[in-house]
């Protein structure tokens, strides 16, 4: 099978298993906006731990100065901002990617939806047998009484249909 009908059937097990799907990267969407939340807290309140040897030793102490003009505590938060900072940012582009996800399925649950409505419920129900249930074709075939090869054929059939009507209508829109 081709990577064209392969992605189709990636598209309809999302389709069929939707509720799951999104839950898990709604999930996953709402832990990284708590996370940055800490982060911007951390940041906005300087609400750092730093190890017990960059804290900075009493006059008394010190022999010579840094070439750099700060201290090691110094050093210590800056490399701390920075890090915080990029994490933030790798979190960003994670929320940016997980919500262009979301939107993508549910484009194309839209499409597929509207298809699979036209379809008789036979077609339907093995469908859902196949990709909600995640069956492999000859589960499928002894679960509707049919040959192995002919549930193959029928999947075949169902993809190529669904595919075309997936690209003619991304095409006109």
């Amino acid at each position: 099978m081709d990577k064209r009908l392969k992605e189709m059937e990636e598209k309809l097990c999302n389709y069929f298993n939707r509720s799951k799907r999104l839950h898990a990267l709604n999930k996953r969407l709402k832990l990284l906006k708590d996370q940055i939340s800490e982060i911007n807290y951390k940041l906005e309140h300087i609400d750092y731990n730093l190890p017990d040897e960059s804290i900075a030793a009493g006059y008394e102490e010190r022999v010579q100065t840094s070439p750099t003009g700060y201290s090691f505590a110094e050093r210590t938060l800056y490399n701390i901002t920075d890090r915080l900072l990029k994490n933030k940012g790798l979190k960003e582009q994670q929320i940016a990617d997980i919500e262009d996800r979301i939107m993508q399925i549910e484009e194309d649950n839209s499409i597929i939806e509207d298809n699979i409505e036209s379809l008789d419920e036979e077609y339907i129900q093995f469908l859902k047998i196949k990709y909600k249930s995640k069956k492999k074709d000859w589960q499928v075939a002894q679960e509707l009484n049919m040959s192995q090869p002919n549930a193959t054929r029928t999947k075949n059939k169902l993809i190529a249909n669904i595919d075309n009507w997936f690209r003619f209508v991304k095409c006109v829109h």
